[in-house]
């Protein structure tokens, strides 16, 4: 014999568990429903001629940025630039520049120059690989130093 109060606990469990199925299969729906919208969008955006191709480059450059991928920048370094006797603090964006070097006939280092105080504007640079000297510091301590236009030095080890 079932007594009123289990009777209540029983409904009240198979209750909740109901809830909780068809929030998780409208939750399911909605997230599948938007993937694919979204997925649509993004491939019709594409196919807009010179828009999609900025499109594509500017997402990969935001994935990159938002730490979805790998890292963006590999190291920090210190190259010549923008002349002789004048230093730059750089990153290793790619080390391997397979058709460049090909074509330039000595390996080359990918680096980003950022600018002060935003270091998501600057100039991409292929530098020789013995023009460059690497930098005991961490990209985050380097990000650090560019942004605050040198006021936040990082203590070298």
């Amino acid at each position: 014999h079932l007594t009123s109060y289990s009777v209540f606990i029983a409904k009240a469990l198979a209750f909740l568990i109901v809830i909780l199925l068809i929030s998780f299969v409208g939750w399911a729906a909605s997230v599948i429903f938007l993937r694919r919208l979204f997925s649509f969008g993004e491939r019709v955006f594409v196919k807009i001629p010179m828009v999609g191709k900025i499109y594509s480059v500017t997402k990969e450059i935001g994935s990159a940025f938002l730490g979805k991928e790998k890292a963006f920048f590999k190291r920090v370094v210190l190259i010549e630039y923008p002349r002789k006797g004048l230093y730059s603090i750089a990153f290793i964006t790619r080390e391997k520049q397979g058709k460049i070097k090909n074509a330039a006939g000595k390996e080359l280092i990918g680096v980003f120059v950022a600018t002060t105080p935003n270091p998501t504007s600057g100039i991409f640079l292929l530098i020789p690989k013995e023009e460059i000297k690497f930098l005991d510091m961490s990209v985050e301590e380097g990000l650090k130093l560019v942004v605050s236009s040198g006021t936040i030095m990082p203590s070298f080890k």
